[in-house]
């Protein structure tokens, strides 16, 4: 006769899977309970430092900074600098009145300032680089320097090429500098440009002269 195996468990056995299920509600403790834990711990230990960090900054600025004022001050005077180099929009009549008051400064003659269509506009750095002509008249070295000037001037100019007619050891000749300025509003270029490709300086400065006569 064939005898079949005891169903009885004994003692070792027993203790052998309750240590076993001991073991694996621990893990489910860890990982349910301990491991979350663990990161949320972390994560708040990281805000934390985080937080640390930014209070020194801030006390690092008051302390670089006492006036409060005076730095809001400054900063503005900066932003105002900064928008007058690259404003929003390109006003050709501002352009030609800077232009002209600066020829004048370095006693040569602004002839001519000739725009291109909106398809010329690129941008550029952020922003949207547009290109002029700039025809201007007299002393080499005295343009030399007015355009020296409109690079470091108040707005943010660069110069691409220069065409120069005439001999440069006369007194007088005629140059025609491409220059590109800036403006962070593609459209509002575009719209105040376009209305006229060319200005003739010496013409307007001839009709607004006639004009001031007449209502004299």
């Amino acid at each position: 006769m064939i005898k079949l195996p005891s169903s009885n468990i004994n003692k070792n056995e027993k203790y052998s899977l309750i240590l076993l299920g001991a073991i694996i509600c621990a893990v489910a403790i860890l990982l349910v309970l301990v491991m979350p834990l663990k990161s949320t711990t972390e994560q708040q230990n990281d805000e934390l430092m985080q937080n640390r960090q930014r209070l020194a900054s801030y006390k690092t600025f008051a302390q670089q900074n006492p006036d409060y004022a005076l730095f809001n001050r400054i900063q503005t005077e900066r932003l105002v600098e900064a928008r007058a180099k690259i404003p929003n929009k390109i006003v050709m009549s501002d352009i030609l009145k800077e232009y002209t008051k600066m020829a004048n400064e370095y006693d040569i003659n602004l002839v001519k300032i000739k725009t291109y269509d909106s398809a010329a506009i690129a941008p550029e750095m952020g922003a949207f680089a547009v290109p002029l002509d700039v025809m201007v008249e007299g002393n080499y070295f005295n343009i030399i320097e007015f355009l020296n000037a409109l690079e470091n001037g108040k707005r943010y100019v660069k110069l691409r090429s220069t065409n120069i007619g005439g001999n440069e050891e006369n007194e007088s000749v005629t140059v025609n500098a491409q220059i590109l300025v800036y403006a962070l509003n593609k459209d509002a270029v575009s719209n105040s440009i376009d209305t006229k490709k060319s200005v003739d300086v010496a013409k307007d400065n001839s009709d607004q002269t006639k004009t001031e006569n007449e209502k004299i």
